[in-house]
């Protein structure tokens, strides 16, 4: 219940309190008198009331500025700088890419150009291409043929005197070239087998230098031979030898390799002219005879390969094989076998002294008697002596100081062996091989397009 002798204190007041100066309780400083001991309490003085502060006047409200124009001059400005660094910062992200782009375009056109190039230099139609050789006036190395047999004289009739000798015919001496014989090259009558024998040899559409290339083939390739077909104007050459052409200010390289056109012959000795087949001007240019090949040397086959199109391969980059397995005649084996003798007093008196002998004895299964081995410089023979007799069983040659009846020989052209023997019958590592029967016949290795090597006879 409230006191009635207090009267309502302030709101200032409520919560202030003093102590009574009688007895000491604790009054609320809105009390006017001790509600214990009934004494009045002094006058409480208020707290000081803090003066108000100071007015402090606000600041002036900022100054808005409306200006459009300058507004848009300091966006200008801003964008302007802003597109320049942009603009920098694009080109400095795309100069990579620029840059790898011209490095492409500049290997796809390098190499579009050395394609051209090598394309312009690489051979008609093939790498292996055979080395000059020395020719006579006629184009061919050459060795009178073997001399001929001495007619027998006539039978004496009764009562008549025999007629005198005659005396024998003057035999010229063998100069140091190998012989080459007369003949051509035998032609396709009926499809038989082909072995390539050139490397990376293109075949065209027909039997023409200018006829366009439909295929490739390389060595060793076996394909169907349909046909040939030879030239009868020889006017067809290969180049030996890697040839610059001038005429009329104009000048051309052509690699070796490469087939011309013959256009005639020349005023200059040992010159001949050509046309380039792919030159639609046929400009005319004088190149030695050395340095190309016999014209019409060889003739074009048709060939059908396992894969691709049929064309016209040059038959100086194909070996034909016969049709029969075994071909070769006895007198095509036997003359040139016999060449320096039948026993070892003929084969000394022809090729000197062996450096090498080696004597083996045979059984009875092998025949009996002795095989000997006799090794000369350029000539090896395999002799088979029995009863008193012998018999030539190999000879191998590998010197052109050995020339052998009939023609052979090494370093003669390999047309020119096909032009004595005719088509080999099958090749072996390489080597063409004319076979008598399973176990004779000649072998023959080339190197360049000319005889390296010679094995008659026994040939296992």
């Amino acid at each position: 219940m409230k006191d009635p002798f207090n009267n309502v204190p302030s709101e200032k007041y409520k919560e202030k309190r003093v102590t009574c100066p009688e007895c000491g309780s604790e009054v609320p400083g809105t009390f006017r008198f001790c509600p214990e001991c009934g004494n009045a309490m002094p006058a409480v003085q208020p707290p000081p009331v803090p003066p108000p502060p100071a007015e402090v006047p606000p600041p002036p409200p900022a100054r808005v500025r409306v200006n459009p124009d300058r507004t848009e001059k300091s966006f200008r400005e801003f964008n302007a700088v802003a597109r320049k660094r942009r603009r920098k910062d694009e080109r400095r992200s795309i100069l990579p890419l620029l840059l790898l782009f011209l490095i492409l375009i500049s290997s796809i056109g390098g190499g579009v150009y050395w394609f051209l190039r090598k394309a312009e230099e690489t051979p008609w139609d093939s790498a292996v291409i055979e080395k000059p050789v020395q020719k006579t006036g006629n184009g061919t190395a050459s060795q009178p043929p073997p001399p001929p047999l001495t007619p027998a004289p006539p039978a004496v009739q009764p009562g008549e005197a025999p007629p005198a000798s005659p005396a024998p015919p003057a035999v010229p001496a063998a100069p140091a070239a190998t012989a080459v014989p007369a003949g051509e090259i035998p032609e396709i009558t009926s499809p038989t087998r082909g072995v390539v024998i050139g490397s990376n040899v293109n075949y065209r559409g027909d039997h023409s230098l200018g006829s366009p290339v439909v295929g490739k083939v390389s060595s060793g390739n076996r394909v169907e031979v349909l046909e040939s077909w030879t030239s009868d104007e020889a006017a067809e050459a290969v180049t030996l030898t890697d040839l610059t052409l001038t005429s009329g200010g104009k000048t051309v390289k052509i690699p070796r390799g490469k087939g011309v056109n013959i256009a005639g012959t020349s005023g200059t000795a040992g010159k001949v002219k050509i046309t380039l087949p792919e030159d639609k001007a046929k400009t005319v240019y004088e190149v030695s005879e050395a340095s190309l090949s016999d014209a019409q040397a060889w003739p074009w086959y048709r060939i059908k390969p396992t894969t691709g199109k049929e064309g016209w391969i040059f038959g100086k980059f194909l070996t034909v094989l016969d049709v029969k397995d075994n071909s070769l005649s006895e007198s095509a084996l036997e003359i040139p076998l016999t060449s320096f003798g039948t026993n070892r007093q003929e084969l000394e008196q022809a090729l000197g002294k062996p450096s090498k002998t080696t004597p083996k004895k045979l059984t009875a299964a092998q025949g009996g008697g002795t095989e000997v081995t006799l090794v000369f410089p350029g000539a090896t023979v395999v002799l088979h002596e029995k009863d008193g007799t012998s018999e030539v069983r190999s000879l191998a040659v590998t010197s052109a100081k050995h020339p052998l009846d009939g023609g052979l020989g090494v370093d003669i052209g390999r047309r020119d062996v096909l032009a004595l023997l005719g088509l080999p019958n099958d090749i072996d590592k390489g080597a063409e091989i004319y076979r008598l029967d399973g176990n004779r016949g000649i072998r023959i290795v080339y190197e360049n397009y000319r005889v390296k090597s010679l094995l008659l006879g026994r040939l296992k």
